[in-house]
């Protein structure tokens, strides 16, 4: 069985980690204006109030997958 260190919580857990990206879509953006034009959490991040993203799960079941192989790579979309 794989094992794999979490990133989040610091415990071992067994099975297959997902995968994704930090939200990259607001690094164009100076560091010192990110606070007042940017609102970033885990999975949303909004930029000037104008561009909403969500981090979503695509692809997430399907004859392949298992409940002992939940294999999961998360993107960003608008």
């Amino acid at each position: 069985m794989f094992r794999f260190k979490c990133t989040c919580c610091d415990q071992w857990h067994e099975g297959m980690s997902a995968f994704g990206a930090d939200a990259h879509i607001f690094l164009p953006i100076p560091a010192e204006q990110r606070g007042r034009r940017c609102h970033l959490e885990t999975d949303i991040c909004i930029v000037d109030q104008q561009y909403f993203f969500v981090r979503g799960l695509p692809g997430n079941s399907g004859p392949w997958r298992t409940e002992l192989d939940p294999f999961s790579w998360g993107v960003w979309v608008a």
